[in-house]
C-alpha cells in the first residue's frame, strides 16, 4: 500500500485538477464563489470518474478559448 509521500509524487488528485480547472474556467467570478460551486459540482459528479475528466477537459478547453480571446484583443493594434 503506498504511503501519503507517495501518493504525492503520482501528481494532483482529480479533485485538485477538477476544482483548478472550474475556476480557471470562471475568470470573473468570486473566488470563493467559484471554490463553492466547484465543490457542489464535485459532489454531485465525484462517482464517475469519466465523466469527471470529460468535465475537466470542458472547462480547461473554455479557460484555453479564454486565454485565446483575450491574447487577441491585446495583440491588435489600436487604430
Amino acid at each position: 500500500m503506498p504511503t501519503k509521500s507517495n501518493k504525492k509524487l503520482q501528481g494532483p488528485s482529480l479533485y485538485k485538477t477538477f476544482v483548478d480547472a472550474y475556476m480557471r474556467a470562471r475568470p470573473n467570478e468570486k473566488r470563493a464563489d467559484k471554490h463553492y460551486d466547484a465543490q457542489v459540482e464535485w459532489n454531485e459528479i465525484k462517482w464517475n470518474e469519466e465523466y469527471v475528466k470529460e468535465k475537466i477537459e470542458e472547462y480547461l478547453e473554455k479557460y484555453n478559448q479564454l486565454e485565446v480571446s483575450s491574447n487577441e484583443v491585446i495583440e491588435r493594434p489600436s487604430s
